[in-house]
Order: structure tokens, then C-alpha cells, then sequence
């Protein structure tokens, strides 16, 4: 489910507007349910996890990002977060991972739930994934 997003902006009979949603009163439950399957990698903000969606079956990536321990990058994580949700949940192309949902975990930890893609970005350029761009 895309919980922040449009597919469509053509122009129809009767104009919808965006809407998003802001929050989960009384969140008690995951929006996305998942069981981890391993660790696909890490680095300086997180961890990403391979995943299974425990409700519909597919693999997902799950990354889980933790606020620095300096307050005073505390406000340029946030807005880095939330640039990172907002860029995610608004793009759709073959070559770039679904935005799925994303949450706050403790209070503190945020995780993003993206599709899964097989490989590393080396292993998909030496494939010919990609058109060369020269």
C-alpha cells in the first residue's frame, strides 16, 4: 500500500486532490507486518534488512535508520528523514525501489519499508541492467 502518493496527475470530470495521511492515532500495530530475514548491509545512519511480508508473502527491504547520538544533528536528521520519505513515496521507475511505508519504531528509530530487488547495484550494472547514458 502507498500511503503517500498519486499515480495519476491527469486531469478527469471531477478533480481529486492529494491527500496524505498524517497520522495513526493509537498506533499499537506496524503498518507493515514483517519478519526479518538477515542483514543486506549497513553504514553510518542504519541498517537495511532483507524482509517477508508476514501478510502478503513478498520480500521486502527494511531499512532502519537510528538518530545520531549528537543533539545537535538531531533537527538536520529529521529533515534529512522526512526529505528522504517525501522524494521515495513520489517516485516511480523500473530502476529505483518501491516506497512502501515508513514508521517510527521506539520513539526514536524510523524504519522505511521499500520493494525488494535482488542484487547489488555492481552486480545489476555488470548485468546490463542499465542503458549507458555516454
Amino acid at each position: 500500500p502507498r500511503l503517500a502518493r498519486t499515480v495519476d496527475d491527469s486531469e478527469t470530470v471531477l478533480p481529486s486532490r492529494r491527500e496524505t495521511r498524517t497520522h495513526t492515532p493509537g498506533h499499537l500495530q506496524p503498518k507493515i507486518r514483517h519478519k526479518k530475514l538477515g542483514e543486506l548491509g549497513s553504514g553510518q545512519f542504519g541498517t537495511v534488512y532483507k524482509a517477508i511480508n508476514v501478510d502478503t508473502g513478498k520480500l521486502v527491504a527494511v531499512k532502519v535508520l537510528q538518530p545520531p547520538e549528537q543533539v545537535s544533528k538531531l533537527e538536520w536528521w529529521r529533515k534529512s528523514l522526512k526529505r528522504e520519505v517525501e522524494i521515495l513515496s513520489q517516485i516511480s521507475h523500473p530502476h529505483i525501489v518501491d516506497y512502501i511505508a515508513s514508521e517510527c519504531l521506539d520513539g526514536r528509530k524510523v524504519q522505511i519499508v521499500m520493494g525488494y530487488m535482488k542484487g547489488s547495484l555492481d552486480s545489476l550494472v555488470q548485468e546490463g541492467s542499465f542503458e549507458s547514458i555516454t
